[in-house]
């Protein structure tokens, strides 16, 4: 996905319903952040899906032709297991990855 120039918490707050293979198109909504203490309503530190920060960061991002066939096959792959993530770029458990546990494998094409 970086053949698209987003930065890893935009890539990892992709839902499926942000994607248009159709018209090969991202729609940037959410991002995944750190949210710090001080900004925690219960003062814990963690990882967040959240909306960027400006209006310029919501924007809608072409797919390059050669993502388009792997996205494809990713969501035909995700749609085929008993409970299909809404996000692109799930953990192995389902809800949220996030960039720390993100090697450069988790987004690089095959």
């Amino acid at each position: 996905m970086a053949f698209c120039g987003l930065r890893i918490g935009e890539i990892l707050g992709l839902r499926w319903s942000d994607v248009d293979l159709g018209r090969r198109r991202l729609f940037i909504r959410r991002q995944v952040i750190w949210r710090r203490k001080k900004d925690c309503p219960d003062a814990e530190t963690r990882w967040v899906i959240t909306e960027p920060k400006s209006e310029a960061g919501k924007r809608v991002v072409e797919i390059p032709g050669p993502l388009t066939p792997f996205l494809v096959g990713h969501r035909e792959e995700q749609n085929s297991s008993p409970n299909p993530p809404a996000l692109v770029l799930p953990s192995e458990d389902g809800r949220r990855s996030i960039p720390a546990t993100c090697g450069a494998d988790t987004l690089t094409l095959p």
